[in-house]
């Protein structure tokens, strides 16, 4: 309300006077008001920008941990494969094959599994293997057979396996042992 207004009013002086202070009184006041609702709507403002922002990194984060999970379970399925393919060739060498790879690929891999430290499947598909395809795995080692006949006398020079400090930390029986059983090896560690 302007002062002009109430005096084309024709009203006194005095009766301004007092209606300007009750209207300034009631203006502060609203002013004081609008004040305190602009600055709560700039906190507001401020608050959703945070979030929006704060919004933006969780997303990320929540990105992130999803893509570490997913590695993470990537990373578990090739150590569980590495694991098994290790487990299987010590398993195959144990069966004496001759040739890894040409036995793997004349496997079932469907039929064998690991459950624990054992595979189910295997056994039976080496069992026929062997008598199938003997050539894939090694025989049973033979000894060579033993052949009689003259064994040769040292012929002089060092005695094989002792040598001069190997006979010097020999006791007193294992010395009178040797010149028994080999008196001229005796001599040559003597001199």
């Amino acid at each position: 309300m302007k002062r002009k207004f109430l005096e084309d009013l024709g009203l006194e002086k005095e009766a301004i006077d007092s209606i300007m202070a009750e209207n300034g009184k009631d203006v502060e006041k609203a002013k004081a008001d609008y004040e305190d609702v602009k600055a709560q709507l700039e906190t507001a403002h401020a608050t959703i920008t945070d979030l929006k922002k704060n919004n933006v990194d969780n997303e990320k984060l929540q990105n992130k941990v999803t893509e570490y999970e997913t590695e993470i379970a990537k990373l578990k399925d090739e150590a569980a494969k590495k694991d098994f393919n290790y487990r299987l060739e010590d398993a195959l060498k144990s069966s004496k094959a001759k040739n890894l790879k040409a036995l793997k690929a004349l496997l079932d891999m469907d039929k064998v599994k690991l459950e624990g430290d054992k595979f189910t499947g295997l056994e039976e598909q080496l069992t026929a293997l062997k008598e199938s395809d003997a050539y894939l795995f090694d025989e049973e080692e033979q000894q060579p057979p033993q052949i009689g006949g003259f064994k040769p006398t040292n012929t002089g020079g060092a005695p094989k396996g002792i040598t001069k400090e190997q006979f010097h930390k020999m006791s007193y029986s294992e010395r009178v042992e040797l010149y028994n059983a080999q008196p001229e090896v005796y001599k040559q560690l003597t001199q």
